[in-house]
């Protein structure tokens, strides 16, 4: 599938890291490779504000699994990989583009932020007062 999902995703991280947590963020990057001490690890979004950094990992489809091993790999190894960040809050946050009820309850027994799409808060008509019909 490549990159579609996080393509899709990337663009509300911003608003919706804005909105939630009250920050401004000074950095956001998207598909970062970071190799160190032989540990290499891709990481699908970052986003660093003051205080906090934000890792974003992206699925098509969210899989315990995934859950799992974000939780009990990824957030290990990004804080070994990006040492920079260290003096930083880790905001872990998982994003799909929906969730089941089941899948939503056990990410958030993970205490690991659920970012999806919600019923018309994503999508919008850019050009709507532009056409007449």
């Amino acid at each position: 599938m490549g990159t579609i999902v996080e393509d899709i995703i990337y663009p509300a991280t911003r608003p919706v890291l804005e909105k939630y947590f009250n920050c401004e963020l000074e950095t956001t990057m998207m598909n970062i490779t970071r190799k160190k001490d032989g540990i290499k690890d891709e990481f699908d979004v970052i986003a660093v504000s003051v205080d906090r950094v934000f890792l974003i990992e992206v699925k098509s489809t969210m899989r315990q699994q995934y859950v799992d091993d974000f939780k009990n790999k990824k957030l290990e190894r990004f804080r070994f990989l990006f040492s920079e960040y260290n003096d930083k809050t880790l905001v872990p946050i998982l994003a799909t583009l929906r969730y089941e009820d089941s899948m939503l309850a056990y990410v958030t027994r993970n205490n690991i932020y659920a970012m999806a799409y919600r019923e018309w808060d994503y999508m919008d008509i850019l050009n709507f007062e532009d056409i007449t019909i």
